[in-house]
This record gives structure tokens, sequence and C-alpha cells, in this order.
């Protein structure tokens, strides 16, 4: 296990980032870059061997991340696959059109906040096969979302679609799956804390 949260950042430094990638962060992503930290590293694995219920195969890591500096890099990625993968597939092609990435996943995945429109910017999870959980909704906003998601430990890669039954439905903590995997992984129940 690795945790490491780096410092906040400064509005020069966002307004620079903002400049290189030609559009504004969203704000409630800025708010945290500015009042909490611009750089957060944090990611486990299962003992091997350890293997959780059948009901909750294929979770064996946590990764939550996010760096300023990284934004430019994720962005460019997403945009590049929005532009040269799905051509052929128009509305592949919208389900990628203004997203903002702000967490790659190793399994060639994203996090980002949907910023089509100016009010609700939910969390998304961008798929680059168009596989499992393309497009499902994690979390009304960032905020709600980091809120949910690190009181399961941030459970990744493809496993959104095991908390979050349809693509609309959101994380819910308090879902009869997030409270076996909260029990199962020794978290406390989360919805106490």
């Amino acid at each position: 296990m690795r945790l490491r949260i780096g410092p906040p950042v400064t509005p020069w430094d966002v307004e620079d980032a903002e400049r290189e990638l030609g559009r504004s962060i969203p704000q409630d992503f800025k708010d945290v870059l500015l009042g909490f930290s611009g750089d957060v590293e944090f990611f486990w694995f299962l003992p091997q061997g350890r293997k959780p219920p059948a009901s909750l195969s294929g979770v064996f890591s946590g990764v939550c991340e996010w760096a300023l500096a990284d934004l430019v890099r994720i962005n460019r990625e997403v945009a590049w696959l929005a532009e040269n993968c799905f051509t052929d597939y128009e509305h592949e092609r919208r389900s990628w059109a203004n997203k903002f990435a702000f967490q790659s996943i190793a399994n060639g995945d994203f996090l980002a906040i949907d910023i089509t429109e100016s009010g609700s910017q939910p969390v998304v999870y961008l798929s680059h096969e168009l596989g499992w959980g393309h497009g499902y909704r994690l979390g009304p906003s960032f905020g709600e979302f980091i809120e949910n998601w690190t009181r399961l430990g941030c459970p990744c890669d493809d496993i959104f679609p095991v908390f979050v039954p349809e693509p609309s439905g959101y994380l819910e903590p308090g879902s009869a799956r997030a409270r076996e995997w909260c029990e199962w992984f020794g978290l406390p129940d989360p919805t106490t804390v």
C-alpha cells in the first residue's frame, strides 16, 4: 500500500494548466486542487492468494490518483482516442466528447468528469475498448464520487460495474455489494463513516 498527498496548488498553477489544456478545469475538481491537494497517489493490492467472494471477483487492487502535472497528457490521450479510434461509431465517439479526464487506469481506461452541461458534472468511466462499464456514471460530482469511493478503499480497474449496477446509478456505498466488500476487506460499514 502507498499513500502520498501533496500540497494544494496555487491559482497560477491552475491558470498555467488551463492555458495548456485550452479549457477550464471543472470547478469541483479545481476546488480540490486548490484547497486540498494537487497531487494524490494511493494504491494497494490484495496479498497473493487472497481472493474476495465470487460476487466480488475481479476486485484485487485499488488506485486513486490525480496530479495537476498529468492532466494535459491524460486529456490529450482521451482526445486522441475520441478522434482516432471511433470514427465509424458516432455514438461511441460522442460518448468521449466533453469529458475531462483526471485519472488514467492501468488497463487503458479513464475516470473523467462529464462537462457536457455547466450544472451537474458527474464522474464517468471511459473504457478504451468500449467495454463493460463504459459511460457508467460513478458519482454526481467529483467531490461526492471521491467521498463515496474512498469509503470503499478506492477499488479500481474493471470493477465499477460490480458496485454500480446500472449506467446511471452512481457508486453507492450503502448498496449490498459495497457493504459485503467492506465487511470482507475489513473496512468500517460505509454507511456510518
